[in-house]
């Protein structure tokens, strides 16, 4: 495994860290946090693009960059 890809690891750790220690409204930790890769990234990417052509939402045309990111 290359050095990018360790880092780009230990950097998705230290933003789910910071989301999950960030202020929650009411104070109740309702969120849910994953890290995917591979296959999962990928379902996640397609899934993005159905809800962006069901909705009209651009902002889930991000499924690009979702798609193409390592």
């Amino acid at each position: 495994m290359s050095a990018e890809t360790e880092a780009v690891k230990t950097v998705a750790g230290l933003m789910a860290l910071a989301a999950r220690t960030a202020p929650k409204a009411v104070g109740l930790d309702s969120i849910t946090i994953e890290i995917v890769t591979g296959k999962d990234q990928e379902k996640i990417a397609e899934k993005m693009l159905h809800l962006a052509a069901e909705t009209g939402m651009d902002f889930f045309s991000d499924q690009r960059r979702t798609g193409q990111s390592q």
